[in-house]
């Protein structure tokens, strides 16, 4: 068997913050009829795990497991969740992790992932000065995926402002005082002048807003660790605040969930007019990647992988240029069960395992994500999964866990390790 380089994922996502189905319920009931006639029986499979419901399962049995009893099991598990295709209320087919199987030592890595709001950079530019006649030119940069790309040899755009305080004496010969009131409204003044400049029609410009810093004296300290080492207190200044993306509930266009679409870092020099001492650059916000955000997570489930279960309609790719619009161009199936309003926690499970190759007609190792993401509110969910996945994920020698929604582990991701004289787990 050779070795894919292709990550396979899947997202099973719940609802109704139901437990986990209970211990030794079997998958699916099967139920057969006959006719009057003595022709053949008519099958019917029904599925024993309500719609959003999640279910840890023996692999071998198809019976569902619990905490007590996962810690014995030598073989694999899988994952389910329902799905309810027609709206009855009745689950129709189920979710299940890429390759059907999971194996604690064949686990790479687990992670959770608590929901995280997204922010966007807020940036301070303080100063002091202000002087009859005097110039200041400020570089604003933005370090943006978005734009980069538009601007030659993939450099960060950099806006520059050039302001100069005319002051000139009225008729009785004075001059009339200069503030740093009167730099911020210098800049701002420029800044609406940019914002009206066509710049491109696929993203807005400028890149960020620019308004006066909130009527707080803020005492810093300037000059740190030089011999003219001091505090200073600043009264005035700018805020440059980063655009946040716009996210559209039921309104799946690819060009949103673009990888580049996480946000702006704004970079603020001083070129000219402000010297050593009398201006301060204070970050106020840094910018944070959202996590488990509902629009995101809708989008992940309707476009998993393809004939996947629960999802054999769907015919999306990632960078298809139409807009995801179900039953439209791509036959979507329309079901999900993650709701764009709500916060979601992930699970993420990343491992190995065996895929068949319909184009070789033969099976190879492939490299697989699997997925679990329930809704912030839903502890019951939270809690019953944790209770059986931990276990599983410290049992023995392969010691990958534990995971929590109330840990973010996004960071610190578990790295499974078998120790050599304990060989393969199972």
């Amino acid at each position: 068997m050779y070795q894919s380089t292709t990550n396979r994922e899947l997202v099973l996502v719940t609802s109704g913050n139901l437990a986990l189905v209970a211990a030794g319920t079997a998958l699916t009931t099967i139920s057969a009829t006959h006719d009057c006639c003595g022709g053949l029986p008519t099958v019917t499979t029904f599925y024993n795990i309500r719609p959003g419901q999640l279910g840890v399962y023996d692999a071998n049995t198809n019976l569902a497991v619990a905490a007590d009893d996962i810690t014995q099991l030598r073989g694999n598990i899988f994952f389910a969740v329902g799905v309810d295709n027609d709206g009855d209320g009745i689950t129709d087919d189920i979710i299940t992790i890429p390759g059907d199987i999971l194996n604690t030592c064949s686990i790479k890595r687990a992670t959770s992932e608590p929901y995280r709001a997204p922010s966007v950079e807020i940036v301070d530019f303080l100063f002091d000065c202000a002087e009859c006649g005097g110039e200041y030119v400020l570089g604003i940069e933005v370090k943006d995926n978005r734009m980069r790309r538009f601007y030659q040899q993939q450099r960060d755009p950099q806006d520059v402002y050039a302001i100069k305080l005319d002051c000139c004496a009225d008729c009785e010969g004075v001059t009339p005082e200069v503030t740093c009131a009167s730099i911020v409204d210098a800049f701002q003044c420029e800044y609406r002048r940019k914002a009206k400049q066509p710049h491109s029609p696929l993203f807005q410009y400028p890149f960020y807003d620019i308004s006066e810093t909130p009527e707080e004296d803020l005492t810093v300290t300037i000059n740190e660790g030089c011999d003219n080492e001091e505090e200073k207190t600043f009264t005035c200044g700018i805020r440059v605040t980063g655009l946040a993306v716009d996210r559209i509930c039921n309104c799946f266009d690819p060009e949103l969930f673009k990888t580049y679409m996480g946000g702006s870092k704004i970079c603020i020099y001083p070129k000219s007019g402000f010297g050593c001492g009398n201006h301060f650059v204070n970050v106020v916000q840094t910018l944070e990647f959202g996590e488990g955000m509902g629009d995101v997570i809708m989008h992940r489930e309707l476009i998993n992988n393809q004939n996947a279960r629960g999802r054999g309609k769907t015919r999306y790719h990632w960078d298809s240029p139409d807009k995801i619009t179900p039953n439209r161009y791509t036959e979507l199936n329309q079901t999900t069960n993650a709701v764009c309003a709500a916060n979601y926690c992930q699970y993420v499970f990343e491992y190995d395992g065996v895929a068949y190759s319909t184009g070789l007609q033969s099976n190879h190792v492939a490299k697989f994500r699997a997925i679990v993401a329930v809704p912030t509110a839903e502890a019951v969910t939270q809690a019953s999964f944790e209770a059986v996945i931990n276990p599983y994920l410290i049992k023995r020698n392969c010691v990958i866990g534990p995971i929590s929604c109330s840990e973010d582990k996004d960071q610190t991701i578990g790295e499974n390790t078998i120790p050599e004289e304990e060989g393969e787990g199972g």
